[in-house]
């Protein structure tokens, strides 16, 4: 095959933006979306956890938005979103430290526990090891319990919720009546999260914050996610960065179009889900340090972008067999898959970009068939590449049972299981997809019918 310039790839253009065109949110659809998660979750379950425990209400700080609808990057539509619950340390002293887990901290509390009712005396001696040491579990667990009791005493009037968890998160499905009368269900993930500021950033050879970046976030996060392979390391926190990661890719707007249209990819393809939104979204990262941030290298063509950003997310996979988290470039978000599947992942796309180039100077269209499916919603209208994307906040995660003593909330009929898709967010690499199966669940609400396993992808 003759040797292809970029000229060839411009021919990419016309169809790639046809595909994403119909992954464009609708205003409707977002603004009914935003309306109800506003109503339900900060209007009515946050209230609720702060009535039936008094720690909660006294360490509970704010809820904050993340994932890829906040950033921009959801290609589908908004059902799923993400929110950290950020809670306050109730110490003066903190301490940061070093983990020997590359990408994770440890936080050493010191100072007097007595300025606390008993019951938060009791509940911060659970959250605290022998040496001082945050524990991840027992938060996490205060944090289900919590929740439990919230919904259980107060249901909501025409509102279902599913709780079930993931991971660091409490995923609640709910389902709502609209106005017009339409049933409506989406997907919160409520993370429970501490943050600080610069004053506590973790210590290199943890990147440090970029100093010469206006309006650069000081604030950070712990996020109690496990350490791979290491459960029982329990006073680890993953360190996130959610807020800098945005920062960063803020107005790279062209960037983000071919970010989707790679993360659309993989949704097309069958047996990716170990390729999270979150390490498709950390390759883009030290892409961008690569160019020097470089808004010039983002204004090529569609075409161009698509293919060449392809072709370095091979070489993250099939070649160096790592990609490195963006903070802390020691970890390896990738470091659990096995060999065989960096070599077929890489292979499979290697052939997809085959395929799109041998089809190139006749057939550019040929690239709507590696999206299988991609029409098969409404299209919005067309669009440039380098138009301003609406600002947007998501959700994603797995799902494993959070508890059994809600029947009394629901009704017999269980929401359409939806499968989903990820990032991590400033969750990182939160979530690699599988399918996990939901009987307890639905014998816990009384479903007699078989219900499917679901899918879901991830973040970080």
């Amino acid at each position: 095959m003759a040797e292809l310039d970029q000229k060839d790839y411009h021919k990419l253009d016309a169809p790639l933006s046809e595909i994403l065109s119909s992954m464009k949110l609708k205003d409707d659809e977002r603004k009914e979306a935003n309306k109800y998660l506003i109503e339900i979750i900060e209007n009515e379950v946050i209230p609720a956890m702060q009535d039936v425990d008094e720690f909660f209400k006294i360490v509970y700080k704010r809820l904050t938005p993340s994932g890829s609808y906040y950033e921009n990057l959801k290609i589908s539509k908004p059902n799923e979103f993400d929110r950290n619950v950020e809670l306050a340390i109730p110490f003066k002293d903190i301490e940061v430290r070093s983990s020997s887990f590359y990408g994770y901290v440890q936080v050493k509390c010191n100072g007097d526990k007595k300025r606390f009712a008993e019951k938060g005396e009791k509940i911060l001696k659970n959250w605290l090891d022998s040496d001082g040491m945050l524990k991840r579990n027992e938060v996490l667990q205060w944090m289900q319990s919590v929740m439990d009791r919230a919904l259980c005493k107060k249901p909501i009037e025409n509102v279902k919720i599913f709780p079930s968890r993931h991971g660091p998160a409490i995923t609640l499905t709910i389902i709502v009546k609209s106005s017009s009368g339409k049933e409506l269900e989406f997907c919160v993930d409520l993370v429970p999260v501490f943050s600080f500021d610069e004053a506590h950033w973790p210590k290199p050879p943890v990147r440090q914050p970029f100093i010469n970046l206006p309006d650069f976030p000081k604030t950070w996060c712990i996020v109690p996610k496990e350490v791979p392979n290491n459960p029982e390391e329990t006073t680890h926190w993953r360190i996130s960065f959610y807020d800098q990661e945005r920062r960063l890719m803020n107005g790279y707007n062209a960037m983000k179009a071919i970010l989707k249209l790679i993360k659309k990819l993989r949704d097309c393809q069958n047996n990716c889900d170990y390729l999270s939104s979150y390490y498709i979204k950390t390759v883009f990262l030290w892409e961008m340090e690569k160019e020097k941030y470089s808004e010039e290298f983002w204004q090529k063509s569609i075409g161009v972008l698509f293919i060449d950003m392809l072709k370095r997310l091979v070489e993250y996979i099939k070649e160096k067999q790592c990609i490195p988290f963006f903070w802390d470039e020691r970890h390896n978000l990738i470091s659990k898959l096995e060999q065989d599947t960096f070599k077929n992942l890489g292979n499979r796309i290697e052939n997809i970009i085959n395929k799109i180039e041998k089809n190139l100077p006749g057939n550019p269209d040929y690239v709507k068939s590696c999206f299988p499916g991609w029409d098969t919603e409404d299209p919005s209208s067309s669009s440039s590449v380098a138009q301003s994307f609406s600002e947007e906040i998501k959700s994603d995660s797995d799902t494993e049972i959070l508890s059994d003593n809600f029947s009394s909330l629901f009704s017999d009929n269980y929401p359409r299981l939806r499968q989903r898709q990820a990032q991590d967010h400033s969750l990182e690499d939160i979530g690699i997809w599988g399918a996990i199966g939901i009987g307890a669940l639905a014998l816990a609400l009384g479903v007699t019918a078989v219900i499917r396993g679901i899918q879901e992808n991830n973040r970080q």
